[in-house]
Parts: structure tokens; C-alpha cells; sequence
């Protein structure tokens, strides 16, 4: 056996390091206060479990994640589309500096729909048309009106949940 490729858990090394390892006596090393730290990111947090790697965008700033009349629309949607809540990360970008880099780097996505996004200020590389599934970074990118847009029963409304309705077959595969 090889003493070398064998890896200890984490909870056993910090039981077995519980002072520190290495104590400087240089006095020349610039206090803590003056010392540039990279800003520790958390995790990035999202309502649903994203068990089918989909990410649904929004900026809304009246909510944490999602106000319940724009849940409940979203989850008919997603019925339709034979997904629930579990299969999907909502992610409200109100108020955050999150991006396309950082959805990507943070969350294992193959699915992205953004909901009344500014392509700008989400910092993607596209020119976009509404309710149109492009692919981008081996994902497939779908813009459409906000939510709130698309509550009601106007004609203008059931337009709009038309062409949604359209462009989520495309994007799902759904007959």
C-alpha cells in the first residue's frame, strides 16, 4: 500500500491539524486589514433542486425568489412540459451580481430560460430573439417576457403564452 495516494478525509485532518502548521515570526509580513483577499463567493442559491439541469432566470425585485401568482403560472408551465419545481433551478437576479458565467459556473445546466432579462447586463455574447431556442456553450437559450407579462387572459396574453408555449416544445422536444 502507497502512502502516497491515499487521501484522509476532511474531518480527520482537521482533528489531526488542530494548531497551526506553520508559525511565522516575520515580522515584515503586511497585516491582515492591508491584505488583498479575493471575495469569497457563496454558493449560488436557487429555488427547486435542478434535478433535470434547467435554470429559469428572473429579475424580480419584489421577491426572494419568486412572488406566488408567478410560481403558480411557472408551475403550469412546467406541468405542461411534464417538469415540476424539483427539475428546475429559479434563479431571481434582482439585486445580485450574477451573470451567464456565473449561472454556468455555479450550476451544471443544459437548459437556460430567461424571463424579462436584460441579454446586456446578464453579459451574453448573443443577439437574441424572443421566444426563439438558440444554442450557446452546448446550452439551449430561451428569452421571453416576464412573468408578470403573462398573467391574464387578454388576447395579447394568450399570444405571448402561444409563442412560449412554441418555443418550450422546440426546446424540450415536446410533440
Amino acid at each position: 500500500m502507497s502512502f502516497s495516494t491515499t487521501k484522509l478525509p476532511t474531518f480527520l485532518i482537521t482533528d489531526l491539524f488542530k494548531k497551526v502548521l506553520i508559525s511565522s515570526t516575520n515580522n515584515n509580513l503586511p497585516a491582515p486589514e492591508n491584505m488583498e483577499f479575493e471575495e469569497i463567493r457563496k454558493p449560488l442559491e436557487f429555488l427547486g433542486e435542478n434535478k433535470k439541469g434547467i435554470a429559469i432566470v428572473i429579475n424580480d425585485a419584489n421577491a426572494v425568489y419568486i412572488t406566488d401568482d408567478k410560481l403558480q403560472l411557472l408551475t403550469n408551465l412546467l406541468l405542461a412540459c411534464n417538469l415540476s419545481i424539483a427539475d428546475v433551478a429559479i434563479i431571481n437576479i434582482a439585486n445580485k451580481n450574477i451573470n451567464f458565467t456565473t449561472l454556468k459556473t455555479s450550476l451544471n445546466i443544459e437548459y437556460l430560460l430567461m424571463m424579462g432579462i436584460d441579454i446586456q447586463a446578464f453579459e451574453l455574447p448573443l443577439i437574441f430573439s424572443k421566444n426563439k431556442v438558440q444554442h450557446f456553450d452546448k446550452i439551449s437559450l430561451l428569452i421571453t417576457e416576464n412573468l408578470s407579462v403573462l398573467i391574464g387572459n387578454s388576447n395579447e396574453v394568450k399570444n405571448e403564452k402561444r409563442a412560449l408555449w412554441n418555443a418550450l416544445k422546440l426546446m424540450f422536444n415536446i410533440k
